[in-house]
């Protein structure tokens, strides 16, 4: 990101170079519809969202909003800054509600609709859809503390891969395997102490405990899919399933969404603050 290497001065003048009052950058390209969506409620100003090219990248950002006040939002995972301690005090630095932008997008309601409409004719249950989450996530709870455990004390295990795969019956299975998930803690847990464990859970306990907001976004998005395909009987694409409930996160943004009201707030603080500056 060749914005990084500018001068402050430089920085601070990148959103008239865009025509925009606020320039706001995320960590990838498939970010930008979810933050342009939130973004696109503050009226206080025009707003362009921008790729920074990775994770690495944004918290170089953030680095140059706090010591350097540049005059650019960051908007990001949560991932767990929150029990980690790590997050910004800046108002211009913005997170997700829960651990990714697909714990917003994937909501139970939204679970529903999609699999209805990929079925054409009938849509699950409304208690089928929240028994399969829940089951999905107590049985991940261990995994989700190990996790936790790696990322507070900088151990480096991987506990949760990229998808969800390793912890399901078998390939296209919505269902956790409870033999997997114990072959995963067996080895995991040879590198990762009691100690740290205490400690994730005691972070827990001190944030409100253990829920389906902390599963990571990428895992829990890969379950879902799972699920609306064998709703609906057949193949079904991760792009279709994240344009589809991309779609359904902007209408509901505006009416019903449950995170509506915090990612109004704090796109508006965002904006705000910046041209304060």
């Amino acid at each position: 990101m060749a914005q990084l290497e500018y001068s402050i001065d430089a920085v601070n003048v990148l959103s008239k170079f865009y025509r925009a009052d606020a320039l706001v950058y995320v960590e990838g390209d498939d970010d930008i519809p979810f933050w342009s969506a939130v973004f696109a409620g503050v009226e206080s100003g025009r707003v362009t969202v921008e790729s920074a090219g990775g994770s690495e990248e944004v918290e170089k950002l953030v680095l140059r909003i706090e010591r350097e006040g540049a005059k650019l939002v960051v908007a990001r995972d949560a991932d767990y800054t929150l029990y980690s301690g790590t997050r910004s005090g800046s108002n211009r630095v913005v997170y997700s509600y829960g651990h990714s932008i697909e714990n917003s997008l994937y909501t139970r309601a939204v679970i529903k609709r999609i699999a209805h409409l990929l079925h054409r004719k009938s849509a699950p249950k409304d208690e089928d859809v929240s028994a399969w989450i829940d089951s999905l996530v107590q049985a991940l709870r261990p995994v989700v503390v190990n996790d936790l455990a790696s990322e507070l004390d900088n151990l480096g295990v991987v506990a949760l891969s990229d998808n969800c795969e390793s912890f399901m019956v078998n390939r296209s299975s919505p269902l956790t395997s409870a033999a997997k998930i114990e072959a995963r803690l067996a080895r995991i847990e040879r590198q990762i102490s009691q100690e740290s464990r205490d400690r994730a859970e005691q972070s827990l306990s001190r944030h409100g405990g253990y829920h389906e907001l902390l599963l990571r976004g990428h895992v829990f998005a890969s379950a879902v899919l799972r699920f609306v395909r064998e709703h609906a009987g057949r193949n079904v694409s991760y792009e279709t399933l994240y344009t589809t409930a991309m779609t359904m996160f902007e209408q509901e943004l505006k009416a019903g969404h449950p995170h509506a009201g915090h990612y109004a707030r704090v796109a508006k603080h965002a904006v705000d603050s910046l041209m304060a500056a």
